[in-house]
């Protein structure tokens, strides 16, 4: 039951007699509030709404995708290096999902003579740039081995590859979508929970930003997950509004409504009556607690009482 004021409940008490007035199409006596009873009755209806309405969050679900599964995984796929007139061209086993203007480290040549290709935050270049294939400026001074044709690997840090046995059908950008690889046994650090897909350059790899690092897998299986959680859903329920009284007797004079406690002291002449409420009561303005009881409404001039039960 939602909290009123006395002068609230005083209304609510009002409207459902003023409702009650227009049953059958009969014309209402003149009340405190008939001038006004749209309006009014609209204000308590929001308040009432807003006081009583039950706020539930809908379990959000979870929905897991099997994916094709995964083939091949590395982060070592950078296989060969030139230098020329200030420009390094390296060169992919995989499509390297750069762009333009990404800021990248390169490391992983460690044999004599190849050391110069290792790359510590050089800016990817538009020259040179295909699937496999991207440049960047960078003036250094080449060892005895240039170009390098993949007598060792190096890694873009902080990116590992995933190839997948068919479409995977995965775009980046999806909200409340993470994926998981299970099952790769050569490198098991590539085994990955919760991940989000930072780039997608082919319909069969995607790349991930983790730093795993290991040896390459070729010819596994590996089982891809793609887990979607629901967003949550907030509903509204328990709502309650005013309704037309639907009792019996006269209720054209509802006002100037009294109650005493259960436990109060009654002058002589009055009777207790369940909820408080005597079988009659001086007129006069009181407290009217908001909790199912007895209604009582003034029927006539006389100040006569009549009880009417109704759910409040």
């Amino acid at each position: 039951m939602p909290t009123l004021s006395a002068s609230d409940y005083t209304n609510f008490i009002k409207l459902q007699a003023a409702a009650q007035s227009y049953r059958n199409g009969a014309i209402p006596k003149k009340i405190q509030t008939s001038d006004q009873v749209v309006p009014l009755q609209s204000m308590l209806n929001a308040q009432l709404l807003a006081s009583q309405a039950s706020y539930v969050a809908a379990s959000p679900g979870t929905v897991l995708t099997a994916l094709p599964s995964i083939t091949a995984a590395s982060s070592r796929i950078v296989t060969g290096a030139s230098a020329s007139g200030g420009t390094v061209t390296y060169t992919t086993s995989v499509a390297h999902g750069l762009s333009v203007g990404d800021v990248i480290t390169i490391s992983g040549f460690i044999a004599a003579g190849e050391i110069w290709a290792n790359l510590s935050s050089q800016t990817v270049i538009a020259s040179g740039l295909t699937a496999t294939q991207f440049a960047v400026t960078n003036a250094v001074t080449p060892g005895a081995t240039n170009p390098i044709t993949g007598s060792t690997v190096g890694r873009i840090n902080g990116r590992v590859y995933y190839t997948t046995a068919s479409a995977h059908g995965i775009t980046t950008g999806l909200t409340n979508t993470t994926y998981s690889i299970t099952g790769l046994t050569t490198t098991t650090a590539f085994n990955l929970t919760g991940f989000t897909i930072l780039a997608v350059p082919t319909t069969t790899l995607f790349i991930v930003s983790n730093s795993a690092d290991g040896a390459s897998i070729t010819s596994q299986t590996g089982t891809l997950i793609q887990t979607t959680i629901l967003v949550p859903r907030t509903v509204i329920a328990g709502n309650a509004r005013i309704r037309p009284y639907d009792g019996v007797g006269y209720v054209n004079q509802p006002k100037n409504l009294s109650t005493v406690g259960q436990s109060g002291t009654l002058s002589s002449g009055k009777t207790q009556q369940v909820g408080g409420l005597p079988l009659t009561a001086p007129l006069g303005s009181g407290v009217y607690s908001p909790t199912p009881q007895l209604a009582r409404v003034n029927i006539r001039a006389t100040g006569a009482y009549r009880s009417v039960r109704q759910p409040v």
